[in-house]
C-alpha cells in the first residue's frame, strides 16, 4: 500500500461534508464522504487499554462530554478548545490553536501553538445535524 502525505488539508477539509449513520448509530464520514471515521471502533477497541494520550479538538458542550469518557479509557485527554463547568479535571486543557495533524496511515500527534505534539490518536467534534433533519 502506497501512502501519500497531503499538508494541505486543513480541519475544516476534514470535517466537510460530516455525515452520521444514524441507521446503525456508528460509523462518521467527512471530507464529502471520502475519509470514514469510526469513533466507537476506536473507543471501544483501540483506546480501552489505558496507555494512550488523546487529543480532543472541538468548542462544544459534547466534545467536553466525549473528553471526559476519554479519561476513563485513555492514559491522558487532552482537550484542545473552550472547557466549561462539566469538565473533568483530568483532563488538560490546550488554549494552542491547532494547526495540522500529524501521521500518515493514522494520527501520530498535533501540530499547536508552533510545537509538535505527540498523541495515540485525535478526536475531531463539530456541530452535526442529523440527516433526517434534513429530509423532508
Amino acid at each position: 500500500m502506497n501512502t501519500e502525505l497531503h499538508t494541505d488539508i486543513t480541519i475544516g477539509d476534514i470535517c466537510k461534508g460530516f455525515v452520521y449513520n444514524e441507521q446503525e448509530g456508528k460509523g462518521l464520514f467527512g471530507m464529502n464522504g471520502r475519509l470514514i471515521i469510526q469513533p466507537e471502533y476506536q473507543r471501544n477497541y483501540i483506546y480501552n487499554d489505558g496507555r494512550k494520550d488523546v487529543a480532543v479538538i472541538a468548542d462544544s458542550h459534547e466534545a467536553v462530554q466525549e473528553a471526559n469518557f476519554l479519561c476513563g479509557l485513555c492514559r491522558s485527554v487532552t482537550l484542545f478548545g473552550r472547557p466549561d463547568a462539566a469538565l473533568d479535571a483530568r483532563v488538560a486543557v490546550r488554549g494552542d490553536k491547532v494547526e495540522g495533524i500529524l501521521g500518515e496511515s493514522r494520527a501520530t500527534g498535533l501540530r499547536a501553538g508552533g510545537q509538535e505534539l505527540p498523541f495515540d490518536g485525535v478526536f475531531i467534534f463539530r456541530e452535526a445535524m442529523a440527516l433526517s433533519a434534513l429530509m423532508p
